[in-house]
């Protein structure tokens, strides 16, 4: 049977039969099924951490003090301010005009006020429940901003059981393997705040990535609404959103916007040639796509591999032990008291870079290929 091509037709395809057609449908449906199953699966040591279930009881409401900041904040702004009563926020409180206020963000006050409109009983013990709706979102909005890509990149190509897989793990990876499972332990404001500033981070990207790939009055809305509320939120991620906003726009105003405008680093029309030269899903992966991506994997590698070789936090927290210490947690080391060895703090220093500017230099054209792969259609 022989097709006829149209201009949204691939070449070297048939006129799409019905179980073609139905491509997006199954791919959507293999997405869902595998981010529900992954998201499942965290959740049982979630709520371990979260709820102290190692203690042998279910505490659903605990909190660790402070708790009762956004409590505060509600009940002020129920009587139409945001001043608090003196003296009840200790040091993360500020005085103005006679009146205590404090610095954390409203978002998360606004959250609580339908439930305290009813009740008194819950003041300070809404940090646990609200940390679990977070990190909820947080996975809907990892698979959300996942999926917006993924159709974005590949249009409506099938998703396969393997690659569906490889979502659910990544929002696996989101949910249960990162900072949001040591925020459980832990529910007091400071962590919760953090938790609400991934969520509405997410939920920005999402709805910036939504006007990028069609715009519409609705969807401008929504990206303004995420974005202002990750805004009114105590962490600065309402700032990064905020820019965001601003490269979008400049995209658009610069008119680059639309399929005919975007740049692929592997086109699709290659992969359709190697299916219909008979090779494997795998064999294209091995062959086609990943020498072509190899300079971005290698730019992403260099950089990640940079910012943990310079890393002095983690590094310090994560290595207590003296007999196994990253470069920076030594040449920290050095400093303290009244004296400071800056002949040994410069030769540590030395040494720490050294390793980092050879291997600029024999992977340099890797890097120039993978910050312009892309870039020029």
């Amino acid at each position: 049977m022989t097709g006829v091509l149209t201009e949204s037709q691939p070449v070297g395809e048939e006129r799409p039969e019905p179980a073609a057609a139905a491509a997006p449908d199954r791919s959507l449906r293999r997405f869902v099924v595998a981010v529900t199953v992954a998201l499942g699966a965290v959740t049982i040591p979630y709520l371990w951490v979260l709820w102290d279930l190692w203690t042998g009881g279910l505490h659903g409401l605990r909190s660790v003090a402070p708790a009762n900041f956004y409590a505060l904040q509600a009940r002020a702004m129920f009587h139409g301010h945001l001043y608090v009563p003196p003296h009840s926020l200790g040091l993360e409180g500020f005085i103005h005009d006679g009146h205590e206020y404090t610095y954390f963000g409203i978002f998360p006050s606004l959250l609580r006020m339908p439930v305290l409109a009813l009740t008194h009983s819950l003041d300070g013990q809404l940090t646990a429940p609200l940390l679990l709706v977070a990190w909820v979102a947080t996975g809907l909005g990892a698979a959300g901003v996942l999926w917006r890509l993924r159709v974005m990149l590949r249009g409506s190509v099938l998703v396969s059981r393997a690659e569906a897989a490889t979502y659910g793990l990544l929002v696996a990876a989101v949910t249960g393997g990162s900072v949001l499972m040591y925020l459980a332990a832990t529910p007091f404001v400071y962590d919760e705040d953090f938790a609400w500033s991934v969520v509405l981070t997410l939920a920005s990207l999402f709805a910036l990535l939504g006007v990028v790939e069609r715009r519409s009055a609705a969807r401008v809305v929504w990206a303004a609404v995420f974005i202002v509320f990750a805004n009114l939120d105590r962490s600065p991620t309402g700032y990064a959103c905020t820019i965001g906003a601003l490269l979008v726009a400049g995209w658009l105003g610069w008119g680059r916007a639309g399929r005919d405008q975007r740049r692929w680093a592997v086109p699709v029309a290659l992969e359709e040639a190697a299916l219909l030269d008979g090779m494997s899903k795998f064999g294209i992966f091995l062959r086609i796509t990943l020498p072509l991506t190899l300079p971005g994997i290698t730019v992403a590698a260099i950089l990640s591999g940079i910012f943990a070789w310079n890393d002095l936090l983690y590094a310090f927290i994560m290595t207590p032990s003296t007999g196994a210490r990253t470069g920076p947690v030594v040449m920290m080391s050095f400093l303290g008291g009244y004296i400071v060895p800056w002949q040994t703090v410069m030769a540590c220093a030395v040494m720490i870079c050294a390793p980092v500017v050879v291997g600029g230099i024999a992977i340099h054209r890797y890097i120039a290929r993978g910050l312009t792969l892309g870039a020029v259609k």
